[in-house]
């Protein structure tokens, strides 16, 4: 079975006119039609830079380095002991992207910023008219808060930007942990409530006393999990109290860590895109919140869900347990230090989606 599994695969890579591979659930090529770039027997491990876990079960798009070059790369699995792995170069992705309404996203992302660049430039010269030839307090107050509003809009942008490139090209030294998703979440939500006060949101957190842990980047952790709330917040009405539980459960016979984000439904639908609420989500926004989230669930080995039933969002991230006590004492990388809070003048993630969160409510 296994062998005729892989000649199929085999006569389906050969068709392919771009690089492709077969590699086992040990990532290593077992066969390949571009033998100058990757010869069987090769490790894919490094070559995918560790963005990757033995646990895919749906296609999924990563990043590969091979030779000096990147590719991105295409995991496709056929069952739990192969993969295919299609590779396209810059010049590849460049003619896909022209066919799509990609470039058209970054377009969107750019004009956001230029906007926000001319009206700080504009605030400055405002502000120093202001105070070189009028002693108008309240004037000068209230052109600084336009600056900040628009500062807001810019950092929000770029910094969504910058963890989905993070994601992509992680920093080197860089390696996953053993981290307590419950406790850096609670103190997540002890922060964004304390941050939410100015706008009366709260946000509400459900899971019993038991240690939970999954293996990834806390800085993922951090991006996706704000990322989902700051979604969950924006995306209901002011009333409303969005739930976030986080429990251990096993799916089909595996531990793991559920984390599911519920909140009533606020969002305008786009008759365009029907009732596909990540379609309405990413037309809405430019901000990456999804594609941040999907990508850190697809890096855990794990798998996302977002639906409305009956007015209600429910959004999903089932990511692989680390249950086994023995395994977690003899760890050597357990993340158990406490989440650093915000010291420095300069907002963090968590504060520019609270802020966010505020202008718009408040």
């Amino acid at each position: 079975m296994y062998s005729d599994i892989k000649n199929v695969a085999k006569e389906f890579c050969d068709k392919l006119p771009k690089p492709a591979i077969i590699m086992d659930d040990s990532f290593n090529c077992v066969y390949s039609n571009c033998p100058r770039l990757i010869k069987v027997g090769n490790s894919m491990t490094q070559v995918f830079m560790n963005t990757l876990t033995n646990t895919i079960k749906e296609t999924t798009v990563t990043i590969a380095l091979i030779k000096g070059v990147y590719y991105s790369a295409r995991v496709i699995p056929i069952d739990e002991l192969l993969f295919i792995v299609e590779l396209f170069d810059e010049p590849t992705i460049h003619s896909l992207c022209e066919n799509t309404n990609f470039y058209e996203r970054i377009y969107t992302v750019a004009e956001q910023v230029e906007h926000s660049t001319g009206a700080l430039w504009s605030a400055c010269d405002i502000i120093t008219g202001k105070i070189d030839y009028r002693n108008d307090v309240h004037s000068v107050l209230q052109n600084v808060l336009d600056f900040k509003k628009y500062l807001l809009n810019i950092s929000s942008v770029t910094t969504n930007i910058t963890e989905y490139a993070n994601m992509v090209f992680p920093e080197k030294g860089s390696e996953p942990a053993l981290i307590n998703i419950k406790q850096i979440a609670a103190e997540m939500v002890e922060r964004c409530n304390t941050l939410l006060a100015p706008s009366r949101r709260y946000i509400d957190i459900l899971f019993d006393d038991e240690e939970l842990y999954i293996k990834a980047h806390t800085r993922y952790v951090i991006s996706a999990l704000i990322n989902a709330l700051q979604n969950a917040l924006l995306y209901s009405p002011k009333a409303c109290v969005p739930n976030l539980n986080i429990r251990h459960s096993i799916i089909e016979n595996k531990p793991m860590a559920v984390i599911q984000i519920t909140n009533e439904n606020n969002m305008c639908i786009d008759k365009k895109h029907g009732d596909d609420l990540l379609r309405n989500f990413t037309s809405q926004r430019s901000g990456l919140g999804i594609p941040i989230i999907k990508r850190f669930v697809n890096m855990c080995g794990g798998t996302f869900s977002i639906d409305d039933n009956d007015g209600k969002v429910c959004l999903i991230m089932n990511l692989p347990a680390v249950s086994d006590t023995d395994t977690l004492n003899g760890a050597a990388a357990v993340n158990t230090d406490k989440f650093v809070l915000y010291t420095t003048r300069v907002p963090d993630i968590i504060m520019l989606k609270m802020m966010e969160v505020n202008a718009l409510f408040s």
